[in-house]
C-alpha cells in the first residue's frame, strides 16, 4: 500500500449550487403562494428567470471552467475530487460532455454522499486530432444500505 498525498484547494464560485436567490430555503408550497408567477413558469420550463434561479446552461458553464481550470494543474496520474451540490454536479458533468444543459435533461443529480466519475480521452476529429473530452464512467454512485446491508 502506498500513501497518496491528497492537495486540497479552497472551493470556487464555479462549483457552488444554482443560485435561486430570493427563493432559497423556501418550500415549493411557499413559492407557489408567495410567487405564483414565478412558481408556474418553473413548473412549465424547469427554469425561472422570474425569481432570479440560475440558468442551467450558466450553472454548466461556470461549472465546467472550474473543472477544467482544476484539471489543468493536475498530473496525468493524479485525481480531482470536486465536491459540490447534485443538480449543479449534473449540470457540470452535461456541460464537460459538451451538451447543453438546457436541452438535456436525461442526467439527474446526485443523491448525498454520492458522486460521478468522469475520465479524460483523447477525441480524435477533422478539425483536431489532439482535441481531449471527457467520459462518464459512472453516476450517481455510493454506498446503500438496500444493497450492502451497511
Amino acid at each position: 500500500m502506498r500513501d497518496t498525498p491528497l492537495r486540497v484547494r479552497s472551493p470556487t464560485r464555479g462549483s457552488r449550487n444554482v443560485s435561486t436567490a430570493p427563493s432559497r430555503g423556501k418550500t415549493y408550497e411557499e413559492i407557489a403562494r408567495d410567487q405564483p408567477e414565478a412558481y408556474a413558469q418553473y413548473r412549465a420550463e424547469g427554469e425561472c428567470e422570474i425569481a432570479e434561479v440560475e440558468r442551467s446552461e450558466a450553472v454548466g458553464a461556470r461549472f465546467r471552467d472550474a473543472v477544467l481550470e482544476a484539471a489543468a494543474g493536475c498530473r496525468s496520474d493524479q485525481s480531482l475530487i470536486v465536491v459540490s451540490h447534485g443538480s449543479a454536479i449534473a449540470r457540470g458533468v452535461v456541460s464537460l460532455l459538451g451538451l447543453d444543459p438546457a436541452d438535456f435533461n436525461g442526467l439527474r443529480g446526485v443523491d448525498n454522499c454520492h458522486w460521478s466519475e468522469l475520465v479524460p480521452v483523447g477525441v480524435s476529429t477533422a478539425k483536431s486530432a489532439a482535441r481531449t473530452g471527457w467520459r462518464l464512467a459512472s453516476h450517481n454512485i455510493g454506498a446503500r444500505e438496500d444493497i450492502l446491508g451497511a
